[in-house]
């Protein structure tokens, strides 16, 4: 995959992201509660989207897509989407998944303490 491949792909996960994120927050802000097993599905029952673009998950405090550890193009994607929304985490750090081609640099565990609800979660 070339690297403007990756980029796109990235910025593609980026704005799904943030897509279901507002969802999930307009859908809190109106008094629902996401708990453990809360299915993104209930987003377009309740009118909050029209579609779950592939591969999304919600839990109680974030939405995430999976890094598949198999496929060293997802871990890309999912390091360039971090990068492009301005997240840049030492491999040293806690709960930080080391980054396989940059071993300097890390993407955070979807449980890190304090992350952003803006940072691309991937790594569960």
């Amino acid at each position: 995959m070339t690297d403007g491949k990756i980029t796109t792909e990235a910025t593609k996960y980026r704005n799904e992201g943030v897509q279901i994120a507002s969802a999930v927050t307009l859908y809190k802000a109106n008094g629902n509660e996401i708990a453990d097993g809360f299915s993104l599905n209930t987003l377009i029952e309740e009118g909050y989207l029209q579609v779950i673009p592939d591969g999304w998950e919600a839990s109680s405090d974030s939405v995430t897509r999976d890094l598949d550890e198999d496929d060293e193009l997802s871990e890309k994607v999912c390091f360039e989407a971090n990068s492009q929304a301005g997240y840049s985490y030492s491999s040293t750090e806690d709960d930080v998944f080391e980054y396989s081609f940059d071993t300097e640099y890390g993407i955070p565990y979807c449980s890190m303490s304090d992350l952003s609800s803006y940072v691309p979660c991937c790594v569960q």
